[in-house]
């Protein structure tokens, strides 16, 4: 049920559509304007400006495709193992907003235990980081930890998901607010709306 929702956080393409709609919106003013009172040099630096939301974008894109073709290759040439997820990380990553005010972004680490078939020693593995409480989504802490070639890269899949968010999870009375859950989703659904809106107001008005 969440599978194609839940991925480490360095393979998300978060806000790829909010600045899409926003460099059409950008650029469509900007065309409106031309339009209407001619070409003035001082739109050259309103043209260039709204290609930095672009170059962020591609580069996020590029970020995502680079961390999700590593993930396929760890999978496809790596040593799998079944494992047992047993604790969860939360780690702070503090950064600055637009108003220069400190803020901090929460991160998930799975830890799983994972038997070596030879001498049955148990090793304890981290995920990725996920920018969701991915945890919370799980009906089982049964888990295929890949390694790749060097022992230094791991990665987990075969995640055993819910069927509801109101199945018992795996780790009792663990209570994680979703920050990018069904109400953030309807929040971004509303900006892209109000954004569209206001392109049709430009195109059409």
């Amino acid at each position: 049920m969440f599978r194609r929702k839940i991925r480490p956080a360095q393979e998300e393409m978060r806000g790829t559509a909010f600045t899409v709609v926003f460099v059409l919106i950008w650029y469509a003013s900007l065309m409106r304007g031309i339009l209407y009172a001619g070409f003035q040099n001082t739109y050259l630096l309103f043209l260039a400006a709204g290609l930095l939301p672009v170059f962020t974008a591609v580069q996020g894109v590029r970020r995502a495709l680079f961390y999700r073709r590593q993930g396929r290759e760890i999978k496809g040439s790596g040593n799998a193992a079944r494992g047992r997820i047993v604790n969860v990380i939360m780690k702070s990553e503090p950064y600055e907003d637009s108003h220069h005010r400190a803020r901090y972004r929460r991160y998930y680490v799975l830890v799983a235990e994972v038997a070596d078939p030879v001498t049955g020693v148990v090793n304890r593995i981290e995920s990725p980081a996920y920018s969701r409480p991915i945890h919370r989504f799980l009906a089982s802490p049964e888990v295929t930890v890949y390694t790749d070639r060097t022992g230094w890269k791991h990665y987990m899949d075969d995640f055993q998901w819910k069927e509801r968010k109101s199945d018992p999870g795996i780790f009792e009375g663990d209570q994680v607010f979703d920050e990018y859950g069904t109400g953030a989703l309807f929040g971004k659904v509303l900006v892209i709306l109000v954004m569209l809106l206001m392109l049709y107001n430009i195109f059409f008005h």
